[in-house]
């Protein structure tokens, strides 16, 4: 799976975690199995090294990811997992459709996973995401 830039017109409702993977094997699988346990194609994406090394692209994920309402620690503690080598998977979905969509993404082995709970909105919105738990 290739790395996406986010798109300033993506709207954001339902659920949306962070999940962070030591390989990109790991990742890779992750989100094939997302995939395929029901989650939208569209909405799972694989962010690896190669785009946190080129500022441009990972400073467009950057501000995606504040533009949701992010806290700033989470964000810097993505970038640093992106530092460490490590990869970032990004997975939303509609409580109604796949509320089993935590326990799918925990079932995937992640070395640690933030979820939210996002009221519809258009990316860069203000705050259109809860704290995360």
């Amino acid at each position: 799976m290739s790395t996406s830039e986010p798109k300033s017109d993506i709207e954001i409702q339902g659920k949306m975690a962070v999940a962070i993977y030591q390989t990109h094997d790991e990742a890779e699988t992750a989100t094939t199995e997302l995939q395929q346990a029901g989650f939208d194609v569209e909405k799972v994406s694989l962010i690896d090294q190669d785009s946190g090394r080129r500022s441009d692209r990972w400073g467009h994920q950057r501000a995606g990811l504040y533009s949701m309402g992010l806290p700033r620690n989470l964000v810097d503690r993505y970038e640093e997992a992106l530092k460490a080598h490590q990869f970032i998977v990004i997975a939303q979905w509609m409580s109604e459709e796949l509320p089993d969509g935590r326990e799918k993404i925990d079932r995937t082995a992640p070395e640690s996973v933030d979820e939210w709970q996002c009221n519809e909105a258009k990316l860069g919105s203000p705050s259109p995401c809860d704290d995360p738990h």
